[in-house]
């Protein structure tokens, strides 16, 4: 299935969930519009938020799918507005603690930052080291693959990795048939590391 809103990015560019029924169930889902504020005072339009409220079988589930604001005039430049992007995101999900805090948040998409950039690191607080996570921090799997010089993007051969999915503490830690993330690591001389 598919949940999917128009928004009003001047190209045209919306975001949408894809889901198996079977796994997830749907409660409710709803865009939050993004007002940029650009440097000379003026506002743009870009992609929505999507966020949508589930159930994956028993587990309470918020996920965010995104797709933030473009580099294209320069990263430099184009920076405030992935921040204020991932600023939005961090208020959903501050929102939404203060009233499920057990619940689980995913946070995924294309967002046109490196893990290491400070849209991630500050803006939306994304750790990406697991036993310094804390409650209230999201944990971002991709800085182990950023770190090793993997990406999902190549431009004037140099590698970013743009595309990444942030999950809540919950998600690393939870007992008793609860749906937990685990990085599978083929090569056994790193296991010990990032298991």
């Amino acid at each position: 299935q598919i949940i999917h809103y128009n928004s009003p990015d001047d190209r045209g560019v919306d975001v949408a969930l894809l889901y198996q029924e079977k796994y997830f169930h749907v409660v409710e889902s709803k865009p939050y519009s993004i007002l940029l504020k650009l440097a000379n005072g003026d506002t743009k339009k870009t992609r929505d938020v999507l966020l949508v409220k589930g159930y994956l079988e028993q587990q309470l589930v918020f996920i965010l799918v995104n797709h933030w604001p473009s580099r294209r005039g320069g990263e430099i430049i184009t920076k405030p507005y992935r921040l204020q992007t991932a600023q939005l995101n961090r208020h959903i999900v501050d929102s939404l603690q203060s009233i499920h805090p057990d619940a689980n948040y995913i946070i995924m998409g294309d967002l046109n930052d490196n893990p290491d950039n400070e849209s991630l690191t500050v803006g939306i607080r994304a750790i990406g080291v697991k036993n310094k996570v804390g409650k209230e921090d999201l944990y971002n799997p991709f800085y182990w693959n950023y770190d090793r010089g993997e990406g999902s993007t190549s431009f004037n051969d140099s590698w970013s990795l743009f595309d990444q999915i942030l999950i809540s503490e919950n998600l690393l830690h939870q007992k008793g048939g609860y749906f937990l993330y685990h990085r599978s690591i083929a090569s056994s001389s790193s296991a010990g590391s990032n298991s």
